[in-house]
């Protein structure tokens, strides 16, 4: 799987996820549950952006633009709200405010990752290339989430 697959894919589970916490409304034990599977999911997508995707982008395409920089400090903006949501109780008025602003977030960042980064690594990158860091991000996330690596 190539790299723009593997966090296409990401986002795909996280979006899922912030609609199963929709669904959950009413059910604080659920929304506990499925806000749990979104901030760790959220952590180890952010891991890999940071840690591999971003410099892969900066190191091979020779980019280091503000395009990138915006995109890491958008991914940034999702860590203190999550600090936040940590310490709120799902009976609290600003929860599912709160949740609700972070998928707003997270539905931009990956937007915007859709239309200017992912293009962008796909016409910069040759396939084998894109094919080597996808590995290298499936390595990381197995890693991160403590499970077996297909």
């Amino acid at each position: 799987m190539d790299a723009t697959s593997v966090i296409i894919e990401r986002r795909a589970e996280l979006e899922r996820a912030f609609d199963a916490f929709d669904r959950a409304q009413g059910g604080h034990h659920r929304q506990i549950r499925t806000l749990r599977s979104i901030a760790g999911g959220l952590a180890v997508h952010s891991t890999i952006e940071q840690e591999l995707l971003y410099p892969a982008i900066r190191e091979l395409t020779g980019r280091h633009d503000r395009r990138i920089e915006r995109h890491l400090e958008q991914a940034h903006l999702l860590e203190p709200l999550l600090v936040e949501l940590g310490g709120v109780l799902p009976a609290d008025e600003r929860f599912e405010a709160r949740v609700g602003l972070l998928g707003e977030l997270f539905h931009q960042h990956a937007r915007d990752q859709e239309m200017e980064l992912l293009p962008e690594l796909r016409r910069r990158l040759e396939f084998e290339d894109r094919v080597r860091l996808g590995k290298e991000l499936l390595e990381r996330i197995h890693e991160l989430q403590g499970t077996p690596s297909r």
